[in-house]
């Protein structure tokens, strides 16, 4: 009994030995699919925070505040222009700061107008007065465009604010320029007519 009894655990030992060299072969090769995957996140880590740090510098050089949103429709980024455009800091102007600059005139209809691009999830195109920190009012165009960084994410808006005060000034300067003419036209016939009645 002896011998059968060392045959069974030289046996069992060497089952044992097999399934312990099994299981550390599958650890081995677990610990390096973790390496790799580690890796990988690194590098596409990496590689998004290059990306965004590109689309900030971009963002910066723009000759528009460009800004981007949460599902809330809340500025989560903003670009420098909008300091330059309204003294207002970039850190100011984040979530909803920015509303605090629209016209009293106009801050109604522009966030009615944001607040359905919001929650329809549809572009938004708007004209409306801000007044800068030093009280000076100005002309802006805002754009959005509702996107999905993927298809997991919520959907956010990335947009642009555009000074366009000078094209506004133009347009009521020929604007006038055409009722003064309109009215030398007026006044001509009128005069005419009265120096000879029909």
């Amino acid at each position: 009994w002896v011998l059968f009894g060392d045959i069974v655990f030289v046996n069992w030992c060497v089952i044992n030995r097999n399934e312990m060299w099994e299981m550390a072969k599958k650890h081995a090769r677990m610990e390096n699919s973790n390496e790799i995957i580690e890796s990988q996140v690194a590098e596409r880590t990496a590689e998004v925070k290059a990306e965004k740090e590109r689309f900030h510098i971009l963002c910066s050089f723009a000759p528009v505040t460009i800004f981007e949103t949460d599902e809330s429709g809340n500025w989560t980024f903003v670009g420098q222009r909008w300091s330059e455009l309204t003294s207002l800091s970039t850190e100011a102007a984040l979530g909803t700061g920015w509303q605090n600059l629209i016209h009293i005139e106009d801050k109604s209809e522009v966030l009615k107008s944001w607040s359905k691009t919001i929650r329809k999830g549809i572009n938004w195109e708007c004209e409306f007065r801000i007044r800068d920190i030093d009280g000076k009012v100005k002309w802006v165009r805002g754009e959005a465009v509702q996107c999905r960084p993927d298809v997991e994410s919520k959907a956010i808006f990335i947009g642009s604010i555009m000074d366009i005060t000078d094209h506004k000034l133009s347009e009521n300067t020929n604007r006038r320029m055409v009722l003064i003419a309109q009215k030398e036209d007026f006044l001509a016939t009128l005069s005419h007519d009265l120096k000879n009645p029909i």
